[in-house]
Formats: C-alpha cells, sequence, structure tokens
C-alpha cells in the first residue's frame, strides 16, 4: 500500500512538471527584447521653415518649402540625404544648452519652448548620419546649410517601396551632376597665434603673437607662411595688433596697440599712427595702469577680447572687451552693450559660482571670449578672495556672440561627427567655400578637404606643429580673389615659408 502511494505521488508530480514545462517559456524567451517593428519618427514630413543661424533667411521659400522627409525603419530621405541601412539613438538634453552650444543659435529663435527636446542621433550602416531634433509639439528640426529646417508631420506611416522610388530619382539626378566640377575654389585663412612665455629676469608672464597664412586651391595646400605679428584684416584694410611692453625700475606695463598699415611707391610699410602724428602711449602712466600686464584672447574685424593682470593688486585676473578702433580710451565694453537682457544673463550665469564664501565681485564688463567645440562663446569671469588670495573662476555665457563680433564662424560637418573620427580633436575651422577643414589636435593642425574627410584612413593634406599651450586667438577666412590679395600682404613682411 505503501509502495502504491509512493508511485501514484511520483507519477503526479511528473505530471504537474511536464505541464508546466509546457506553458511556461524558457527564461531567454522571456526576455528577449519586442522586435522594433517602426520608428519614432516613422511618416512623412514636409518643410514648413527654414531657420539660418545667423542674419536672415536669404532663401526663397520655393527653395524649401513643402520639401518631404520620408522617414522608416528601413530607410529615410530628406533632400539628397538618403540611408537604407539606418540605426536610431535617441537621447534627452536641455534645449537652450544643446542649441547654445552646439550651434550657436537660442531655442526661443526655433520656436522651441520646452526644456528639454529629444534628439536621435541617427547611422547610416553604423556610421554617423544626421541628428533630428524633435520639440514637445512634435515637430521636427534638422541642421542643414548653416540653418535649421523645420518640418511637420503630414502623413504617419510611409512603405520603404516608397522612400525607394524618392533615393532612384535622387541617385539619377546626383549621377547627372558628377562631371561637374568646381574649378579655381581658392581658399585661405590667417590664424593668429598665442604663445606663452615667462620672462624670468622680470619674473612676470609673458607673451609673443604670430600669423599662420595657410592657401589652399582646388582643395590642395598651395604654401603655407609664417609672419612673427598678429595681421589683422579688416573692411579698410590690414591692421597690426601688438603688445608693447614698458620696463621700469617700479612698474612693468603693457599697452596693446591696433594700427592700420599703410604702403607708399616703394611699398615700404609705415604706420598711420605717424603719418597723423598720434602718440601711442603716454609719457607718463596713470597710476591704475602701473603694473598691469596684458594679453589677447581673442581679435576680430571690429572687437578685441584681453586679459589684464594687475600685479600691484595680488596678480588679479580680470577681462575685457573693446572695439578695435577705440583701444586707447580703456573703455569696456558690458554685455548688455552687445547682447539684450545681457545684465540679467550674466548675474544668472554668475549664480552657480556665488557659493563662494568670500569677498565677491560681480562686473557685467568682465567678459570676454573663449573657443568651445569649434566655436567662439562669450564667457564671464568672478573675481574673489579666499585666504587673502586673489582668485577667479570663469562660466559660459549663455548668449550667442553677435556676428559683428566674431565674423564668419560656421561649419559645413558637425563638430560631433568629426569628433568621432578625431577623438583628439580640440578644435576645428572650417572654410565658407565649404572645402576646408583645419583640425587642430594637442600638437598638430591638420589640413583635410572635405573628401579626405569621408574616409577615415586618408592622410591630411598637411600637417603643421603648433606646441600644446599656444593659443589660436584669430581665425579668419578669405576665398576667390581675396585669398590672392591677402597672399600678397603676407609676402610683403619677413614671411617665413613652412614646410608640411
Amino acid at each position: 500500500m505503501n509502495k502504491f502511494k509512493i508511485i501514484t505521488i511520483v507519477f503526479l508530480l511528473m505530471i504537474i512538471l511536464s505541464a508546466c514545462s509546457i506553458s511556461e517559456p524558457s527564461i531567454n524567451e522571456r526576455l528577449k527584447a519586442p522586435k522594433n517593428t517602426t520608428t519614432p519618427l516613422e511618416g512623412k514630413w514636409n518643410v514648413t521653415d527654414y531657420i539660418p543661424i545667423s542674419g536672415t533667411n536669404s532663401k526663397e521659400e520655393k527653395e524649401y518649402m513643402g520639401q518631404p522627409a520620408l522617414f522608416h525603419k528601413e530607410g529615410l530621405i530628406f533632400m539628397n540625404y538618403y540611408t537604407v541601412k539606418p540605426s536610431f539613438k535617441m537621447k534627452k538634453v536641455n534645449a537652450v544648452d544643446y542649441f547654445l552650444y552646439k550651434y550657436k543659435i537660442s531655442a526661443n529663435k526655433l520656436g522651441i519652448d520646452s526644456k528639454n527636446v529629444e534628439v536621435f542621433s541617427i547611422y547610416n550602416d553604423n556610421q554617423f548620419f544626421m541628428e533630428v531634433v524633435k520639440d514637445n509639439k512634435g515637430n521636427l528640426f534638422l541642421y542643414m546649410e548653416d540653418g535649421f529646417y523645420k518640418l511637420e508631420k503630414m502623413i504617419d506611416k510611409v512603405s520603404i517601396e516608397e522612400i525607394k522610388k524618392y533615393i532612384d530619382i535622387e541617385e539619377k539626378m546626383t549621377e547627372n551632376l558628377k562631371d561637374k566640377k568646381t574649378e579655381n575654389q581658392n581658399s585661405g585663412i590667417l590664424l593668429g597665434i598665442k604663445t606663452s612665455k615667462f620672462d624670468e629676469k622680470n619674473n612676470a608672464p609673458d607673451w609673443s603673437y604670430s600669423t599662420i597664412w595657410i592657401n589652399t586651391k582646388d582643395k590642395e595646400v598651395e604654401e603655407i607662411y609664417k609672419i612673427d605679428e598678429l595681421l589683422l584684416p579688416r573692411k579698410n584694410g590690414f591692421w597690426e595688433i601688438d603688445v608693447n611692453r614698458t620696463i621700469e625700475k617700479d612698474y612693468i606695463s603693457d599697452e596693446i596697440n591696433a594700427n592700420p598699415q599703410i604702403y607708399i611707391k616703394d611699398d615700404k610699410k609705415i604706420s598711420s599712427s605717424f603719418i597723423e602724428n598720434e602718440v601711442t602711449r603716454s609719457e607718463e602712466l596713470n597710476l591704475q595702469e602701473k603694473s598691469i600686464l596684458k594679453n589677447i584672447l581673442y581679435v576680430g574685424k571690429n572687437y578685441i577680447s584681453t586679459e589684464s593682470i594687475d600685479m600691484a593688486n595680488k596678480n588679479k585676473r580680470t577681462m575685457k572687451m573693446q572695439t578695435v578702433d577705440n583701444l586707447k580710451n580703456n573703455n569696456s565694453i558690458n554685455l548688455g552693450d552687445i547682447i539684450e537682457g545681457g545684465k540679467e544673463i550674466f548675474l544668472e550665469g554668475a549664480q552657480s559660482l556665488l557659493n563662494i564664501d568670500e569677498t565677491v565681485l560681480l562686473d557685467e564688463g568682465n567678459i570676454g571670449l573663449t573657443r568651445k567645440n569649434g566655436y567662439w562663446m562669450l564667457k564671464g569671469r568672478v573675481n574673489y578672495e579666499k585666504n587673502e588670495e586673489e582668485l577667479n573662476k570663469d562660466f559660459i555665457i549663455k548668449a550667442v556672440p553677435p556676428e559683428e563680433m566674431i565674423g564668419y564662424d560656421m561649419h559645413f560637418i558637425l563638430w560631433d561627427e568629426l569628433k568621432r573620427k578625431f577623438p583628439n580633436m580640440i578644435d576645428m575651422y572650417s572654410s565658407p567655400n565649404e572645402d576646408i577643414v583645419i583640425i587642430r589636435n594637442q600638437f598638430e593642425l591638420l589640413v583635410y578637404s572635405n573628401d579626405l574627410l569621408e574616409d577615415i584612413n586618408s592622410h591630411p593634406l598637411a600637417r603643421i606643429e603648433i606646441p600644446e599651450s599656444d593659443s589660436i586667438v584669430m581665425a579668419e577666412w578669405s576665398t576667390q580673389k581675396y585669398t590672392e590679395i591677402w597672399r600678397n600682404e603676407i609676402l610683403k613682411r619677413d614671411a617665413k615659408k613652412i614646410e608640411w
């Protein structure tokens, strides 16, 4: 009897266990991710607006209005950008910071008022392809051609067959254009270099300045020169920017001068300040100017950004923005003079630094320019004392520098895209012709054509050594006929040819 009970119990257990194995899926089956049958961007979208990064919209509405963008998990197309091997990654980011630091445009200008936006990184066969931003209203924003296309959804779903039809049309158009080659495309850039050094005799920091000229034609480097001065191209000709240091027994003082250059018949260079009998500096310095060292952070066609070191006041470091034409009046420009609501923006940026438990000095004129992610960005400074030591902290100002301040400062290729190919890149400069990109890493400047950038294994057109401690304080591009004019100006000076 006991034996029969045992057999019966074992038999019942076998039935129960076998039933469980049939009805319950395996662990792997239960944890398997659901198959992705769509993409959050799927559908047909139409362009409803174009917002340029800077300036006004020069495009005719007929050029972009109604242009379609089709998204499907197996393919997408927008104008002449298309792929049949897309993959998507999404992240949420702060809208203000994302557009300001990456594209130098305010979210408000795009009509985006939400705190966060969704950013979709799209890859073509695992290579970065494009980025699409989606706001809280469901609109898409695509960055192309120095501006953003705004798109609104028309149809929720599209077929891959429809997308392939669009791609076939685009490929035929591209084929017809293959034989058309752009010729005589000239680009040139003047790069202002600041080299830091130390004056051991006078126990003070010092700086020297030089200019590198890079000239390209039809996407090939023609020549590279260097001169031992800072040469600034302006609308009314070339100007020399120099720093004169006065060393006396009781003080050391720097003065920054901007002098237009004039040539007489024998091409001998003279400074207009001598023609007009102007005094370039006072015979006696004001007490407030004594023992103040100055170095250049940025110089452009109209504005100059400098840093002063007050050696008589615990080496206090402050920044100043001035116009090139009014360097001698020593007046600084406040943020509110160049940015609407500048005072409030400055105070807002400084708030994060005001937990310093010491005496803090806030000065709306304590601003300058710095490089960040391939762009010139405004920065502010807070000076404070701690343990009787003079200290300072900088912060990025959340405002786009005016175009008249920085001139051309755009890219035809995204910073993130280049950073993936060149992880050691710390800065970049790209030509208005969209033919040349200069990449700076820790020890070199690398010159690439846009064609070479498509091949990650390609070699640069040129390599130029630049010490890690050197700073680029000026970047001015010339194109077409102006490239030859600038080249001739460089050759009038004691230019040294750089081998690359």
